[in-house]
């Protein structure tokens, strides 16, 4: 959850209204962090 900082940094969402905890945890608690990223090598499939 310490990885969260990083990305707090990165993208600034305190500007929404989106916080950290001390402990790392993202408040209001229905938030959700994600790093999404595109490999050209990557094979996709619909289920």
């Amino acid at each position: 959850m310490e990885l969260n900082r990083p990305l707090f940094n990165l993208l600034k969402p305190e500007e929404f209204g989106i916080e950290l905890s001390e402990t790392f945890q993202i408040h209001p608690e229905q938030s959700t962090s994600a790093l999404v990223v595109y490999h050209p090598d990557a094979t996709y499939y619909n289920v």
